[in-house]
């Protein structure tokens, strides 16, 4: 799975509990913001599931060539 170069600018992030998916979830690994940020009031996970989950995204990276 190719994962997407840049995040969305505001999500609302997830605290992870109880939910196996959360190292695999952007939601849950990215940095909150230090000045006001929103989560969700409990985890969405049902049955193993999440509809929430969102894709840890990476950086692009230049070659020093």
């Amino acid at each position: 799975m190719k994962k997407k170069e840049k995040p969305p600018p505001d999500i609302t992030m997830c605290s992870g509990a109880n939910c196996p998916l959360k190292n695999e979830c952007y939601r849950y690994t990215a940095e909150p913001s230090k000045f006001r940020q929103s989560y969700f009031m409990s985890s969405p996970i049902k049955d193993g599931n999440c509809e929430h989950q969102m894709e840890v995204y990476t950086k692009n990276k230049k070659d020093d060539t």
